[in-house]
C-alpha cells in the first residue's frame, strides 16, 4: 500500500528569497557529518558527493545547520560553508537540504518551513521499513522506533523536491508516496576514487596493512559490516571453496573482537581453513591500497539502497561480484556476476566468472558507470 501522506509542500512564501543577484543560499542539515553513526558510512559519504557537486554550480553559496548535542563538524568540512549556525528556530536562506531525514529528527525541517525555504531531501533507502513489515502490526502499533521512523518517512511530504541515491530507490518513492505533489529523481552515489592508468603507481600499503596483507597475497576483499544484512556470513561458508581458488577472505567494515570471536564460533571451518583477516576501520588512502591488491571484491549484502563498495570497485576497475539485489542489478550489467544472497556455492559460482574477467576499463562492458 502507499504510504498515506500529509500537509504536502506548499509554494514559497513571497518575499522568502532576496535578490536573484545575490545568488542562491543552499542551507544545509550537516547533523550526518557530525554523527559518528552516519558520517564515515554511505550517508556521510554520499552527503559529501552531493555537496561536492554543488560547489561546482555557479550562483550557489553555502550555510549550515548544526547540532549541539553532536560531535563537532569535521574539520575539512567548515571551510566549504560561508556560515554555521546551530538555531534550529532561525534558519536563514533560499533553499534548504536534508541529506539523510529519516535518521535524525525533524526540528531543522520545521525551522525552514517557518522560514519559507524550499526544501530538497536525499532519499538513502527504506530498509528499516522492509524489516518492520515482517513484524506483528500489533507490536509495531506500540514500537517506538517504528512510530518515530513512520512520522519521518510521512514528513518527506513536506519537502518540494526528493533525491533518490539510486534508481532502485526512486521506484520505492514511486511506490510508498503515490499521493506525494512534489518532484522525485535520482542523484546517484558516487565513488571517492578514480581508476589508475597503466603505468601510475600502486598506491603504498601502510605498514599495518603490510602487517595484515603482506605482499603476494592473493585475496578476496569482502565489502562489509556488522549489520546482519551486510552477510558477510555467507562469505565465511564460502572460505573453503573460495581457498580451493587460491583466495583468501579479507573482510572490512572493523568488526569488534566479540563479533569475530562469534563468527569463529559459528563457523570454526571457515577459521580452520585460512584464518579471515578482519580489517581495522582504514583512511581512504588505505581503503584504496587494499582495493588495488584484491584479486576479486564481494559484496554480499541482503539488503541496499546503492552500493558504494561496488561502485568505488567499478571505477577502479576490479572485479565484483555481488549478491543479486536490486540496487546490486542496477549497477551490474553481466547477470553471471550476481548470487544468491542465502547461497555460497552460487557465490563461488560467480567469484569464478569475475576471475576469467580482466582487469581495467575492459571491465566497463560488465558494469554500469552511473554518472550524475
Amino acid at each position: 500500500m502507499p504510504l498515506k501522506l500529509a500537509n504536502p509542500p506548499q509554494p514559497l512564501r513571497p518575499g522568502a528569497s532576496r535578490s536573484p543577484s545575490d545568488g542562491i543560499e543552499l542551507v544545509v542539515d550537516l547533523r550526518p557529518f557530525q554523527d559518528p553513526e552516519y558520517a564515515a558510512k554511505g550517508i556521510g559519504l554520499h552527503g559529501r558527493s552531493v555537496l561536492e557537486a554543488i560547489r561546482e554550480m555557479a550562483g550557489i553559496r553555502l550555510s549550515g545547520v548544526t547540532d549541539r548535542l553532536l560531535d563537532h563538524l569535521p574539520e575539512d568540512l567548515t571551510g566549504w560553508f560561508e556560515a554555521i549556525s546551530s538555531d534550529f528556530t532561525d534558519i536563514r536562506g533560499d533553499v534548504f537540504l536534508n541529506l539523510s531525514p529519516l535518521t535524525h529528527d525533524t526540528a531543522t525541517l520545521v525551522g525552514a518551513m517557518r522560514a519559507g525555504l524550499r526544501r530538497l531531501a536525499v532519499v538513502h533507502d527504506f530498509i528499516p521499513l522492509r524489516h518492520w513489515r515482517r513484524l506483528d502490526p500489533a507490536v509495531l502499533a506500540t514500537d517506538e522506533a517504528f512510530q518515530t521512523y513512520r512520522y519521518r518517512m510521512r514528513s518527506l511530504a513536506r519537502y518540494h523536491t526528493l533525491l533518490a541515491n539510486s534508481d532502485s530507490t526512486l521506484a520505492e518513492i514511486g511506490a510508498l508516496m503515490g499521493d506525494y505533489e512534489g518532484e522525485a529523481f535520482a542523484f546517484h552515489c558516487q565513488s571517492r576514487f578514480t581508476f589508475r592508468p597503466a603505468g601510475e603507481p600502486a598506491p603504498p600499503a601502510s605498514v599495518r596493512l603490510q602487517e595484515l596483507l603482506p605482499p603476494g597475497t592473493r585475496y578476496v576483499f569482502v565489502g562489509a559490516a556488522a549489520d546482519p544484512r551486510k552477510n558477510v556470513e555467507v562469505t565465511l561458508r564460502a572460505a573453503a571453496a573460495l581457498r580451493e581458488l587460491g583466495l583468501r577472505l579479507v573482510i572490512g567494515g572493523g568488526f569488534h573482537a566479540a563479533t569475530q570471536a562469534r563468527l569463529r564460533r559459528e563457523h570454526p571451518r571457515a577459521f580452520l581453513v585460512a584464518e579471515p583477516v578482519f580489517l581495522p576501520r582504514l583512511s581512504d588512502d588505505e581503503l584504496l591500497a587494499v582495493y588495488h591488491d584484491a584479486e576479486l571484491v564481494v559484496v554480499p549484502s541482503r539488503d541496499e539502497g546503492f552500493s558504494l563498495p561496488v561502485a568505488e570497485a567499478v571505477a577502479l576497475g576490479k572485479r565484483v561480484a555481488a549478491s543479486r539485489i536490486p540496487a546490486h542489478a542496477e549497477q551490474i550489467d553481466d547477470p553471471a556476476l550476481l548470487f544468491d544472497p542465502n547461497a555460497p556455492d552460487d557465490l563461488v559460482r560467480a567469484a569464478r566468472h569475475a576471475q576469467t574477467l580482466p582487469e581495467g576499463p575492459a571491465l566497463a562492458t560488465r558494469y554500469r558507470r552511473i554518472p550524475y
